[in-house]
Order: C-alpha cells, then sequence, then structure tokens
C-alpha cells in the first residue's frame, strides 16, 4: 500500500509519511493529509461481498406464527368476598392507624394467614400480589376521599357536639 503525501511525495507506510510530516518536511497541514488518505481509502475497490444463506431465513419465518410478538391476554381476577373483607380491614387499620399497610407485605400476610380452626383462609389461587392489592388500595382510597379531610370534620361534628351540650 502506498501512501501519498500532500506535497506529493509516496511513501510504502504510514510510519514514514507520518516521520515526514512530523519533520516538518511537508508543506502541507495534517487536516490535508487525512483528507487525502480516507479519499483514497474511499477509492478503492472492494472485493468483498456478503452472502447471506436463504434456506435459514425461510425456515425462520415458516416457523414462527402470526402474533407472536403480542402480549398475552390479560386474566381479569375478581375479588371474592373473603378477599374484599381482608383487604378491606387492612386499608382500614392503615386509616386508623394512620399508618398505611404496604401491600408487598399484605400479600405475605395473606399467604399465612390461619382461620379460627387453623386452617389457611386463602387457598394459592386466591392470593394477590403487591400490585394487586395497590390497585385494590387505591380504588378504596378514590372511593373515600381524602382522609385527613374526613378527620378534620369527624373532630370539628366531635367538638360541636361537645359545646352544644
Amino acid at each position: 500500500m502506498e501512501f501519498t503525501c500532500t506535497c506529493g511525495n509516496v511513501y510504502n507506510s504510514y510510519s514514514e509519511m507520518d516521520d515526514h510530516v512530523m519533520a516538518l518536511e511537508c508543506t502541507g497541514s495534517i487536516l490535508d493529509i487525512a483528507k487525502i488518505s480516507y479519499a483514497s481509502a474511499l477509492e478503492k475497490p472492494i472485493h468483498t461481498q456478503l452472502q447471506f444463506p436463504t434456506q435459514t431465513t425461510a425456515l425462520a419465518s415458516e416457523q414462527l406464527k402470526e402474533g407472536w410478538a403480542n402480549k398475552p391476554p390479560r386474566k381479569n381476577v375478581r375479588f371474592n368476598d373473603e378477599q374484599k373483607v381482608y383487604l378491606q380491614k387492612a386499608f382500614d387499620k392503615g386509616i386508623t392507624t394512620g399508618k398505611k399497610e404496604d401491600p408487598n407485605k399484605v400479600s405475605k400476610r395473606m399467604r399465612s394467614e390461619r382461620g379460627p380452626s387453623g386452617e389457611t383462609l386463602f387457598q394459592p389461587s386466591e392470593y394477590f400480589s403487591g400490585k394487586q392489592i395497590t390497585s385494590f388500595f387505591s380504588r378504596l382510597a378514590m372511593r373515600q376521599g381524602d382522609p385527613k379531610e374526613k378527620m378534620a370534620k369527624a373532630q370539628d361534628q366531635l367538638l360541636n357536639s361537645h359545646l352544644t351540650e
């Protein structure tokens, strides 16, 4: 491979041309040298061609079924009455104590909760994830409104009832 300097000199290796430029024997700038080197590299023909196997792509398209990238349909799970009561109690406990229940902890507790006779309250198919419980608590909170406002109204009513007596 030959390297041509901007001043017109031809060198057998890049290091020879680099030495020529670094010794300040060249009248061209380094930017000019870079442009010429790049242009000469682009002018050389490329002899390699990419070949793609046709059988592999045909097999892949035959194996893929339509809709393979779609999300699977969501299962809508309805809460039964026992689950609603249990989660409502957990939510109410958070309101009365002022410390909200962590949905993930409620989910774990739900798995180990026992009834009066010692059997588990819920079957494994009735367990909920923390996200499902968060969603349930969110719906309860929306229905109830702001708990601070309700607490303030209750205190006002209690105060008014004591004042009128």
